[in-house]
């Protein structure tokens, strides 16, 4: 008598394909699952969260040979916490707390989401994390975050104190055209706060994953001529900022306000450390590209 068991085969083939992509999730994730069973006191735990070991099976210890890997300053409420956990329904379902792993520190959250009750005994599951590189990660973005808000307000602060200077100028100026030489500053550096406004809420975009692009004919002379005007003020002086104007005319399809960043940054970067002689910005054909440059003679 014979049985057709491919069926089985299928499900069992599916069961370790799922299997198996859970496990690689875990990983990628630095997560795992967790059970505690207050009658045997074993830990139970899958994932990443084996630290103890290198192969890919469920392993189990006993909450105390656990808590032993457990910084000092944790194990007491990490205790106080499992215990109200066992006891209590309203206990927090949260805690994180820190493993001495090899001389190294490691960060973990662990959390409960389920509960089972028996006369005797109580088992806890959830799910267990190695939060280490996520903090570290969202320390390093705090750092940046930090740097470039810093850098900014620098920024802001070169066209603001131009602005209201030359304002103040423009109002007592009686000369026809030295009234027109401060409005032009003023304008031009006008131009330039607002770039740097735009920039801020640029990367508030890029979070928020929104950033677009918006296509269409860039003039490339008028562009560099543009950036080269807007930046004039923030040359130090006895340096010059100049155009190669004898340039070809060249048409791109692209977004001009970014195409004016990038450009902007890398002229900005060369005023900063240009204390003499000049800045040339321009571009020239490589193949059927062009290649914009910033040449200066600073540091």
């Amino acid at each position: 008598q014979y049985r057709d068991i491919t069926g089985r085969s299928v499900v069992r083939l599916k069961l370790e394909k799922k299997q198996k992509d859970l496990c690689e999730v875990e990983k990628a994730a630095r997560i795992g699952l967790w059970a505690y069973d207050s009658s045997t006191r074993l830990f139970t735990y899958s994932g990443y969260t084996r630290i103890f070991c290198n192969d890919e099976e469920q392993k189990q210890i006993s909450i105390d040979e656990y808590m032993n890997y457990m910084h000092l300053d944790d194990k007491a409420r990490f205790s106080q916490w499992l215990e109200e956990n066992l006891k209590e329904k309203d206990a927090s379902n949260t805690v994180n707390y820190r493993l001495l792993i090899d001389g190294k520190t490691v960060n973990m959250r662990i959390k409960t989401y389920h509960k089972e009750v028996y006369m005797q005994r109580t088992v806890l599951e959830g799910y267990i994390q190695n939060t280490s590189e996520i903090v570290w990660k969202a320390e390093r973005s705090n750092q940046l975050k930090s740097a470039f808000l810093a850098n900014m307000s620098h920024e802001i602060r070169t066209p603001l104190n131009a602005i209201v200077g030359f304002s103040d100028l423009l109002v007592e100026a009686e000369d026809i055209e030295e009234r027109k030489e401060y409005v032009k500053i003023v304008r031009n550096n006008n131009e330039l706060l607002l770039q740097l406004i735009t920039d801020i809420l640029d990367l508030s975009k890029i979070e928020a994953g929104t950033f677009d692009f918006t296509y269409g004919d860039v003039n490339v002379n008028l562009l560099c001529e543009n950036i080269v005007r807007s930046m004039e003020m923030k040359v130090s002086e006895g340096v010059a900022l100049v155009f190669d104007s004898n340039l070809p005319q060249y048409h791109l399809i692209s977004d001009r306000n970014r195409l004016h960043q990038v450009i902007s940054n890398f002229v900005n970067n060369a005023i900063k450390f240009t204390s003499q002689g000049s800045i040339r910005v321009g571009y020239q054909m490589k193949g059927a590209e062009l290649e914009f440059y910033a040449q200066d003679t600073g540091i």
